[in-house]
């Protein structure tokens, strides 16, 4: 829970509806993006040297499809 609560926070203003749960997710991925890049400076510069690409995705459940952000 501690690791997505910066994104519920940053998000959440009033009653969690779908819209909201759907940001909640996204500002997550990409706080996640964010802190892959800032704890692993091996990762970071292998994706500045072109040799990765740290990406985000979200899996829907319900369909099993996969959704790169």
């Amino acid at each position: 829970m501690s690791k997505i609560k910066p994104a519920v926070e940053e998000v959440m203003e009033g009653e969690a509806d779908e819209e909201t749960i759907e940001k909640v997710a996204l500002k997550n991925i990409e706080l996640s993006i964010e802190r892959i890049r800032s704890e692993s400076p091996i990762l970071a510069e292998m994706e500045s040297n072109g040799e990765i690409a740290i990406v985000g995705a979200v899996y829907d459940v319900a369909s099993g499809v996969v959704c790169f952000v």
